[in-house]
């Protein structure tokens, strides 16, 4: 096992140059046209887990919605203002954007409903989420190679916490918001991973109350 990760890792300067040349800029043109709909013109968002901030900063650009990001792991020159942040608590005051983001994140967690009891608090009624689902044993396992693929060389930790679409929606109903829209889809006829848009809205009064009460009740 040793010698296979020891292998593995070098190939990952070959793999950060494919992905960065031939995986992401396809990827963020599709996620552009997908995701810039549920945008509000004037908007500010948070989108957490912005990485280099190119998805964000084509979304600012073509909708001219004001987006701030955090991560754990800080790119080089990101796109967008990024800053650091713990990978469960958010480091801003309650209801401070109109809308949250997750795009790709929340299955590199393994406390997926802390963060978006986060999320929930500083949001003002609405969040944002993009990642997949699984179904069969080969959803799971084209999962796991195309996010190491597209995680590991650049230092990002892969503990595979893929949802199934029902564990999705109990998921959704515990944080206390309704689904108002969603989307499923693939990239092309050859991606063998199943995407999911979910776009949550919720009582934005009540929303980081609740958010603070059912996170006291899981501690």
């Amino acid at each position: 096992m040793i010698k296979l990760t020891k292998l593995l890792k070098l190939t990952h300067p070959m793999l950060r140059f494919v992905v960065k040349r031939f995986m992401f800029p396809p990827r963020i043109n599709y996620l552009e046209k997908c995701l810039v709909k549920y945008m509000t013109s004037g908007e500010e968002m948070l989108d957490i887990g912005a990485g280099d901030g190119k998805l964000a900063a084509r979304i600012a650009n073509k909708t001219s919605v004001r987006i701030v990001g955090c991560d754990v792991v800080l790119q080089p020159e990101p796109e967008i203002k990024v800053v650091a942040y713990d990978g469960v608590t958010l480091p801003f005051a309650d209801n401070s954007f109109e809308c949250v983001m997750l795009v790709d994140m929340l299955h590199h967690l393994v406390e997926q409903d802390k963060l978006l009891l986060e999320a929930k608090r500083v949001s003002r009624g609405k969040v944002l989420i993009k990642d997949h689902y699984w179904e069969s044993r080969f959803d799971w396992m084209a999962l796991v190679v195309m996010d190491y693929i597209g995680n590991v060389p650049f230092g990002i930790d892969l503990p595979c916490r893929y949802l199934r679409e029902e564990q999705w929606l109990a998921t959704i109903e515990r944080l206390g918001c309704k689904i108002v829209d969603t989307e499923r889809f693939r990239f092309n006829f050859a991606d063998p991973i199943k995407h999911v848009v979910f776009m949550l809205e919720y009582d934005s009064l009540s929303g980081p109350k609740m958010a603070a009460d059912q996170l006291s009740k899981r501690n």
